[in-house]
């Protein structure tokens, strides 16, 4: 560009001089000549609010030179216009070095050009790769944060977590005045880091967050703490991957109410994953050992359970695992105990009973029990459990030879998009009772694959018994043998020690094996089923009487 001569140098300096006499009037003087404007026609503005106006209406970008040289009122009125969303860009000069000017000026966001580095950067231009000077994006937001009072930083944060930003619970959790909260929000504005109430650079602000692990732990916390549970979930887990602890206050009520969700709309293995890692309290630790125990792990439901204090709704809970492994006399001990307690505690205990007396072929007393707990679900508002008690009920109805027309309907018109296994597995027994046996083969089908993809390993076992009952009736042997083998399988897994039995000596009768029927015999005695060993010894004496044994 060539060198300067003595001659222009010696301009510069003049006008620099003038400038500087200029900028030190207090009317306004130095804004008058940075806007390098003619006299104007109307009388100059009195002070910088009425300056910042006046040139935010002109039509161009301004250029102010030697901003070092500006006065005081002179420099808050630009940085007042640099800092509104409208009016022209507004360009200085200064033989200042960025740290002293830029904590002051923030570059105004450019138009979005390249999408995905929009996104990135919000257009803010320090963050832009040319703008960061070789810093990570991380770095380069913590440099555009450094002015910030580690209370804004804060705000900034906590707002930055949430999805949909909530500026009363922030404020509380925050514990931020009104006064206070309004000011540090308009400073995140004026510094483009906010548009309303959302972080204008979503990735750069979580890049440094990354770099934060206590800030971003400490404000999830606090502010879970004024969520309702189900919003503040998702704030503890993150915790809970920052830290690896489970032991935030509130966590536990939170985790308990998304898991009592999960496990009543028998979504036992999405309860199970959720459980696993963070259950500690009393209320988790039992709401783990249901998941575990409808997915078929008893024994492992039974040793978590048998560490829990002993109300009356753990009891139940022991009493239906002990059940399924094979020990009927403690379990029905165990849903009496149950009597005692809650609401709950009783629905779930005649639940039980009602199980145990249907098992036992006490059909009054099943019917009786089923009714009392569909009637307290009922209270409980928890209307997937009541339908499947009018299952258990309708069960027991078709044994004892009553009507059970309504009750089906009832079942069949259910309000859900899928029933539950239990529930295609009771309406499928009940339609083969009542001779309907293509239809009840289908739900026997639907809960047996339901089952599987739930990893409900006892109504799965069940279920495959009765896909094989349902084609040995028919005449389809084949097909018949392959469900019971299925059935035995996944009983085996489970520790299901009755429907094991049960399979076996199903499969016993179709192949007409005395062998298996003894092995069934010896697995139902020793585990007290009554009922079906009588059954199987009638089975056991038909076969050696065709045989000619004795």
């Amino acid at each position: 560009m060539g060198t300067r001569t003595g001659r222009d140098r010696q301009e510069r300096t003049a006008a620099r001089r003038s400038s500087r006499d200029t900028a030190a009037r207090p009317d306004g003087a130095a804004l008058r000549h940075a806007a390098g404007s003619a006299r104007p026609a109307s009388p100059p503005p009195a002070d910088g609010p009425g300056w910042a106006r006046h040139l935010g209406a002109q039509p161009g970008p301004l250029l102010i030179d030697d901003w070092e040289t500006c006065d005081p009122e002179s420099r808050r009125a630009l940085l007042s216009l640099s800092a509104t969303r409208s009016g022209p860009p507004l360009i200085l000069a200064s033989r200042e070095g960025p740290p002293t000017l830029l904590p002051q000026l923030i570059l105004r966001p450019l138009p979005a050009g390249n999408a995905q580095e929009h996104a990135e950067t919000g257009g803010l231009p320090a963050l832009r790769p040319a703008g960061r000077g070789g810093l990570s994006l991380a770095d380069a937001y913590a440099a555009l944060l450094a002015p910030h009072a580690p209370r804004v930083r804060q705000l900034l944060a906590c707002l930055g977590v949430q999805d949909t930003p909530d500026l009363r619970a922030t404020q509380a959790a925050l514990e931020f005045g009104g006064d206070d909260m309004a000011a540090a929000l308009e400073r995140l504005r004026q510094a483009y880091l906010l548009e309303g109430t959302r972080p204008t650079a979503p990735a750069a602000l979580r890049a440094w967050l990354d770099t934060q692990p206590s800030l971003e732990t400490e404000v999830l916390t606090l502010l879970a703490a004024q969520l309702l549970p189900t919003d503040a979930l998702g704030h503890y887990l993150r915790a809970h991957a920052l830290t690896g602890s489970s032991d935030f206050p509130g966590f536990q009520a939170a985790l308990a109410g998304r898991a009592r969700a999960l496990l009543a709309a028998d979504r036992h293995v999405e309860a199970h994953e959720l459980l696993r890692p963070h259950a500690r309290s009393p209320g988790t630790r039992l709401l783990l050992a249901r998941a575990l125990d409808a997915m078929g792990h008893h024994r492992e439901a039974l040793g978590i359970l048998g560490d829990l204090p002993d109300t009356p709704l753990v009891q139940v809970y022991r009493g239906r695992a002990v059940w399924r492994l094979g020990d009927r006399e403690q379990a029905t001990v165990l849903a009496n105990a149950g009597l005692n307690g809650d609401m709950e505690a009783r629905a779930q205990a005649f639940n039980l009973l009602s199980s145990l007396a249907l098992a036992a072929q006490e059909y009054a007393q099943a019917h009786d029990g089923a009714q009392r707990s569909a009637g307290l679900f009922l209270l409980l508002g928890d209307d997937l459990m009541r339908l499947k008690m009018t299952c258990v009920q309708a069960v027991a109805a078709q044994h004892l030879g009553l009507d059970v027309s309504a009750l089906l309907r009832e079942m069949l018109d259910a309000p859900l998009d899928h029933l539950p296994p239990q529930m295609l597995l009771n309406i499928g027994w009940v339609l083969e009772e009542r001779g309907q046996l293509e239809e009840a083969l289908g739900y026997a089908r639907q809960a047996a694959a339901s089952a599987e993809r739930t990893h409900d390993l006892s109504v799965a076992a069940t279920a495959w018994n009765n896909v094989g009952v349902l084609n040995h009736k028919q005449g389809h042997p084949e097909p018949a043998a392959a469900a019971y083998r299925q059935a035995i399988g996944i009983a085996r897994q489970s520790g299901e020690v009755r429907v094991l039995a049960m399979a076996l000596g199903n499969l016993a009768e179709l192949q007409e094996s005395l062998p298996l029927i003894d092995e069934a015999l010896n697995i139902l005695e020793g585990a007290g089923h009554d009922d079906l060993a009588s059954y199987f010894r009638q089975q056991q004496a038909a076969f050696r009487g065709r045989s000619g044994e004795t």
